[in-house]
């Protein structure tokens, strides 16, 4: 079969729509499903810095997409193309303050060389529900990247259709607790914190609701805290949740390397996983195995969906293979889930997912695909247990000072970390 055909291109698409095709449009993410991607996107980007009329705007808008068919989204997102940008730029949400702090800020879309600058802004103010945080470290995700340069295109719906609606880069901080809302009695101003936030941990001061914070692991530093965020959670809530992991089953991880990779080895073997097979580069089998890999496989010498055993579970954190092939190595019964894949400007890993679920075959394996991770400070708490009872330990990368965020971001972008980088506001030293 041609190539084309096999990764499921637009020249090959089916003749019928997959709501047609019996058994395939319980596999592949709908269009609800769609809405489902785009909304947790908002939920991570950060709709509450939207007025008011935006907010009903944003929640009618996916409300009429969810049984539309894909075509009537593009259409709908060009449209979106041309109006004004709904949000008008800020840097704090909360009340004015007479201080200032230093922050990487971007106001508009770009790689983070042309468009981020360390600036002086306003030192943000709890309201009565929020803590004051002084960020010590800020851990980096891909999540950064996307949202710096905008990427995928559809995920400006959530964020800013021509120009960005949040300008300080961070989802992942640690920090201690400079000042608490008057209505917040859980915490106290000197305690050290982790949490995973809509954004602004590249700067030296943050707000957040107290009920998004958790203390930090007595057994981590605050830096080793700030990586239990993003990747952290997609691996628990991938391998718990989508992949409905049991104790006892076999699990693949492909992309076992980087922040979402080294968490996934690991927490696989807390849920009670009886084999764990770990797919990266020469140079990092060593990392894998450290952290509970039974079988590494080199993917420069090996093709993993030929050499390896069968599992329960294929943990896809690179998405780069198609389900057809993917198959020979997940159980008949077993699921395939997909953190991402090739990154289509317009899609992401969206049309990759779409097609690969087409090819997946009802009523044998699983296909999951077109999830992001969601907050919850409950899951939060669970990573800092399992850390706490020695079961998960986050690798460590590189760190930069705030000054060298626009490095450290290229660092991320290039898509070869071991482990998790920081960005490190306080001023320490790197």
């Amino acid at each position: 079969m041609a190539r084309s055909q096999r990764q499921g291109s637009p020249g090959t698409r089916p003749d019928s729509t997959p709501e047609d095709l019996p058994g395939v449009a319980e596999q592949l993410p709908s269009t609800a499903g769609v809405a489902s991607y785009l909304h947790s996107l908002a939920l991570v980007q950060g709709p509450s810095s939207r007025k008011r009329e935006d907010n009903a705007s944003f929640a009618a808008t996916f409300e009429s997409l969810v049984d539309k068919p894909y075509y009537v989204w593009v259409g709908c997102l060009t449209a979106y193309e041309t109006k004004e940008p709904m949000h008008s730029p800020t840097t704090s949400k909360s009340q004015p303050s007479t201080q200032t702090m230093r922050a990487m800020v971007y106001t508009r879309y770009g790689l983070p060389r042309d468009v981020l600058t360390l600036s002086a802004v306003e030192r943000p103010v709890p309201d009565a529900d929020s803590l004051l945080i002084r960020v010590h470290a800020a851990s980096l995700n891909a999540l950064d990247w996307r949202l710096i340069t905008g990427t995928p295109f559809i995920a400006r719906v959530a964020d800013g259709i021509r120009r960005p609606s949040r300008h300080i880069p961070g989802a992942d901080i640690s920090g201690t607790v400079e000042a608490v809302g008057e209505s917040v009695s859980e915490f106290s101003a000197g305690e050290e914190i982790f949490a995973e936030i809509p954004g602004g941990g590249f700067a030296e001061f943050v707000t957040v609701p107290a009920d998004r914070v958790a203390l930090k692991p007595a057994n981590l530093s605050l830096e080793e805290s700030a990586t239990l965020g993003v990747a952290a959670l997609t691996a628990l809530q991938g391998l718990r949740d989508w992949g409905n992991m049991q104790p006892g089953q076999r699990v693949l991880v492909n992309g076992a390397s980087g922040g979402v990779g080294t968490f996934a080895i690991q927490i696989a073997r807390a849920l009670g996983a009886s084999h764990v097979t770990a797919v990266c580069s020469t140079d990092k089998m060593e990392i894998a195995r450290s952290l509970g890999a039974d079988l590494v496989i080199d993917y420069t010498k090996e093709d993993f969906t030929k050499v390896a055993p069968t599992h329960d579970i294929l943990f896809d954190n690179a998405g780069m293979r198609p389900f057809s092939e993917c198959r020979r190595v997940i159980e008949a019964d077993g699921t395939h889930v997909v953190i991402t894949g090739p990154m289509h400007k317009w899609f992401g890993p969206m049309r990759r997912i779409i097609w690969s679920a087409l090819r997946a075959m009802p009523g044998e394996r699983k296909f999951v695909g077109g999830k992001t991770a969601q907050q919850s400070t409950a899951d939060l708490n669970i990573l800092k247990a399992m850390v706490e009872a020695g079961s998960v330990k986050p690798v460590m990368d590189r760190r930069f000072s705030l000054e060298d965020a626009v490095a450290a971001l290229h660092y991320q972008g290039d898509g070869h970390a071991r482990g998790k980088s920081l960005v490190l506001p306080s001023g320490d030293s790197v």
